[in-house]
């Protein structure tokens, strides 16, 4: 972790992840579970951080609750800005499943950013401030798939699931 200044607790965040990784994002899960001991001011303030995921995985019996009992909340625009009202920060995985299915690559990372801007327009609305995150290996943590069985689960995702 490189810290390079305090945040200010009186402010809510949106900490834009990257990269998203091979299905779960490992790497987040691992990063936020020491946020209170990288950023104790936010623990202090008693502000919590939650980690969006997929809003599917929440409509997902057993698991959509066991998601929300460990701190997670469905990433839309909703769930995100109830968060910020309170005071809370988020985490988001800015790339989504276009880095799941097509940006994870052995000898570089690729950020799914032009059409994504909805988090920064959540953020000026809300005021809340944006955090840049980058996780270092998080691509190198699986074997990726081939290029067709990607094409196919990106076919399927823009066909009939449309998750982001």
């Amino acid at each position: 972790m490189i810290k390079e200044a305090p945040l200010d607790p009186s402010v809510p965040y949106i900490f834009g992840y990257h990269p998203h990784g091979r299905g779960l994002p490992l790497g987040t899960a691992a990063m936020f579970s020491e946020v209170y001991n990288w950023f104790p001011e936010l623990d202090k303030a008693g502000r919590a951080v939650f980690i969006a995921g997929t809003d599917l995985l929440f409509a997902v019996p057993v698991l959509g609750h066991w998601l929300r009992a460990i701190g997670s909340i469905p990433v839309n625009k909703q769930s995100i800005v109830s968060k910020l009202r309170k005071g809370d920060s988020v985490v988001i995985a800015i790339g989504g499943i276009d880095e799941v299915l097509v940006g994870t690559y052995d000898d570089k990372d690729v950020l799914f950013l032009n059409s994504r801007k909805g988090f920064c327009k959540v953020a000026i609305d809300t005021g809340a401030g944006l955090v840049p995150v980058f996780c270092f290996g998080e691509n190198a943590m699986f074997e990726h798939s081939w290029p067709a069985t990607l094409a196919f689960w990106k076919w399927i995702n823009q066909t009939f699931l449309r998750l982001g």
